[in-house]
Order: structure tokens, then C-alpha cells, then sequence
């Protein structure tokens, strides 16, 4: 069954016109992706991180993908809130699997989820905290590219002192009384 399922997502949303260059596909697929992340349910947001978890393993998603997710989520020019939302909303499902998807990537959830554009967009920087979440020790203890172990974070570490910026801005946003919330 979950094979059927599998092979339905990638006729679905895994493919693009075989005219397309490779950055094309790459583009399409993202769309395609983040697509499923607009007016989802929570249930569906849980069914589709499983899924996507899973094809990630197995090496149906490719790099290229991963990086087009990137280029719009750290976009410098305007775009609707939910694109730059869905990206890191995927990038946290596909790191559910492969930490390393947003490892290498800390310093652009650093400066955009709990930069200025978290700050202006709760939603994004709450986004970004899940993903954030999503980096893993290494079997080694330590997060590659974040110079912390297994421990608690110090309280002069980047990360930190972000979520501390973050947390004391004053909000009268009906969106912050949510992020909060258990």
C-alpha cells in the first residue's frame, strides 16, 4: 500500500515536463512540494512529513530540490509569506530524515526565521524553530556546523541569543498568542 502511495507522489509531484532544463524540474518539484503544505491540515502535515521522510531515504528527492527550497526560503526579494513558510515547513520534514538538510544551513535560520523576517512573520520563525529542532547530534554528540554537543546550549550561543531576541519583542499580533501555546 505504501508503495502505491509512494509511486502516485512521485507521478504527482515528483515529476516535471522532460523538456525542462535541471534547474526547471528542480523548481517545479519545489512548487509541487510546498503546494501540499497550503491549507493543509495538521493531520496532513503529519502524513505528509512521514511520507516525505521516507522518500528522502530513499534518494527520490534530489539535491537540487533541496537547494531550490533554500533559494526561496532565503530569498531577498518579496514573496507571498506562505512560499518562504512552506519552504522551511518541507525543509523541516525532509531534515525529519536527513539532519544534515538543515545543519549545513543554520546561519540561514539564523538571520531569516529568527532574523527580521521572523520577526515579522511569526509564523515563519515558528516554522524555522521546527527545523531548527531537526538538527541533530552526530553520533559523535556534537551538531555538525554548530559547535554544540548533546548538551544544553551555552547562553551566549548564536541560537540562542536569537530565540531571546525573538521572545522579548512585543507582539500584538494574534499570531504570537499561538506560537507559544503547547
Amino acid at each position: 500500500m505504501q508503495s502505491h502511495v509512494v509511486d502516485c507522489y512521485k507521478q504527482l509531484f515528483l515529476s516535471a515536463p522532460s523538456n525542462s532544463t535541471k534547474s526547471q524540474k528542480a523548481s517545479i518539484i519545489a512548487d509541487n512540494l510546498m503546494s501540499l503544505t497550503f491549507g493543509a491540515s495538521v493531520a496532513d502535515l503529519a502524513s505528509l512529513e512521514k511520507l516525505l521522510s521516507g522518500i528522502i531515504l530513499e534518494g527520490l528527492i534530489e539535491e537540487s530540490v533541496v537547494e531550490s527550497l533554500w533559494r526561496i526560503y532565503s530569498t531577498t526579494e518579496r514573496i507571498e509569506k506562505r512560499r518562504r513558510r512552506a519552504a522551511v515547513v518541507i525543509l523541516g520534514m525532509l531534515a525529519l530524515s536527513r539532519s544534515d538538510i538543515v545543519v549545513r544551513k543554520l546561519d540561514l535560520l539564523l538571520s531569516i526565521g529568527l532574523g527580521n523576517l521572523g520577526q515579522e512573520d511569526l509564523l515563519l520563525a515558528k516554522f524555522s524553530c521546527i527545523a531548527l529542532n531537526r538538527a541533530h547530534p552526530s553520533e559523535d554528540g556534537e551538531a555538525k556546523g554548530t559547535g554544540c554537543g548533546s548538551a544544553a546550549l551555552h547562553c551566549d550561543h548564536p541560537i540562542i541569543q536569537r530565540l531571546i531576541a525573538l521572545t522579548w519583542l512585543r507582539h500584538y499580533d494574534v499570531e504570537w498568542s499561538f506560537i507559544f501555546l503547547p
